[in-house]
């Protein structure tokens, strides 16, 4: 199973981090939403090749959970498969909603670099807890356009993601290749995306 959380490990070797794979299946468990014509995800998991064919009989049986095929957007030419339908087992197991943050998180997790919509870069941006337009003088931000201290009630961090997740995205997922142009590495370097950048993509 792939993990989110960070391990310590003794010694100053940097070896544990030369190989991360890609995120590639995602296993979910699901309850019928309050409309009744889908199921909201309310766990996700993701797992590696081996952990899916060995699970493979039991997920078939099942009728709560689903294994699903995904790929991280890296390139704009491409539709994001993050709504999980691109191939599921059980082939049968219906319409699913994916709650935004669940989305979120896996596509950051996973190295997306492309949204679909100026309302996904607000979203994204207030989870993070980056400025999405630009701020007044009594909003204190920093040179990355995270919101410090007491102006940042909407995320959940304290201290700034971004050095962080510039390493996740540029270093990890795309092996020391060039973000700056994507979508989220302009975020990631400070600036603000507009509705016109989106415009190609309605």
């Amino acid at each position: 199973m792939v993990v989110s959380k960070p391990v310590k490990v003794n010694g100053v070797s940097g070896t544990l981090d030369a190989f991360q794979r890609p995120v590639r299946w995602i296993l979910t468990s699901s309850f019928p939403s309050p409309s009744g014509t889908a199921r909201t995800v309310e766990h996700m998991i993701i797992i590696s090749p081996y952990e899916a064919n060995c699970l493979l009989p039991d997920i078939r049986r099942s009728k709560c959970v689903t294994l699903h095929q995904y790929a991280p957007r890296q390139n704009f030419a491409f539709g994001s498969l993050d709504k999980l339908s691109l191939y599921n087992v059980p082939e049968d197991s219906g319409t699913i909603e994916i709650p935004d943050e669940l989305r979120m998180q896996l596509n950051l997790f996973a190295g997306q670099l492309y949204l679909e919509s100026y309302a996904e870069y607000q979203r994204l941006c207030a989870f993070l807890g980056v400025a999405s337009v630009a701020t007044s003088g009594d909003i204190c931000v920093d040179t990355h356009g995270f919101i410090e201290s007491e102006d940042n009630k909407g995320s959940a961090f304290r201290q700034s993601p971004i050095e962080f997740l510039k390493v996740l995205m540029s270093q990890i997922r795309k092996d020391a290749q060039d973000i700056d142009k994507t979508h989220v590495g302009r975020i990631l370097n400070g600036l603000l995306l507009f509705p016109s950048d989106f415009a190609d993509l309605a």
